[in-house]
């Protein structure tokens, strides 16, 4: 009898804690909602970016910094280092920008699923994730944490990718010109 009690006590408590009520995540919902909106935005503002012309730029500005490097042996006086410099920090604004917006492309695609699938777990209340995994407070809260901070990262580095941008064509346009005659004056002509 003692035993029957002791197992029907057990079942009670397994009963009670299986029956908590889910907990209320509309906020942190809100939230990721939120983030998603603006992941959206950064993606037109991504999305709006000529690659071409500044890959266009990034190619003339090594080719022509090399042809110098490799055409002229001679000393520069301040004025002739200054436009060197000047045209050599259009190449340093955009060096990685190939690189960049292959991995932007594909951050922005695989933080939209992350931060969908968040929302659709939490809207659902479900129990187990993907792999097999509970999930509990804990386990939406690391995850919640998580997402939000690479959201939050994808949206500040498209933002500073595009105002880099602008400020590499304005330093391509004020720093062409000057570079050009400088190589015509001090490179040989080859014809």
């Amino acid at each position: 009898m003692r035993q029957l009690s002791v197992l029907l006590s057990l079942v009670m408590l397994i009963g009670l804690i299986s029956c908590q009520p889910k907990q209320d995540r509309s906020a942190d919902i809100q939230t990721l909602k939120s983030y998603l909106s603006k992941v959206d935005s950064v993606e037109k503002v991504f999305l709006s970016i000529d690659q071409d012309m500044y890959n266009t730029i990034l190619g003339e500005t090594k080719g022509n910094l090399d042809r110098f490097k490799m055409g002229y042996k001679g000393e520069l006086v301040k004025e002739q280092a200054r436009v060197l410099s000047e045209y050599n920090n259009v190449k340093r604004l955009i060096k990685d920008f190939p690189r960049q917006c292959k991995r932007i492309e594909s951050e922005i695609e695989r933080t939209k699923i992350q931060l969908n699938g968040l929302i659709e777990v939490m809207e659902s209340g479900a129990d187990v994730d993907g792999s097999g995994r509970d999930i509990t407070k804990e386990y939406l809260d690391k995850q919640m944490s998580v997402e939000t901070k690479v959201a939050q990262s994808l949206i500040e580095e498209i933002s500073e990718l595009d105002g880099r941008l602008v400020r590499t064509s304005k330093q391509y346009e004020a720093a062409k010109a000057p570079m050009l005659n400088l190589m015509s004056e001090l490179l040989p002509n080859k014809e």
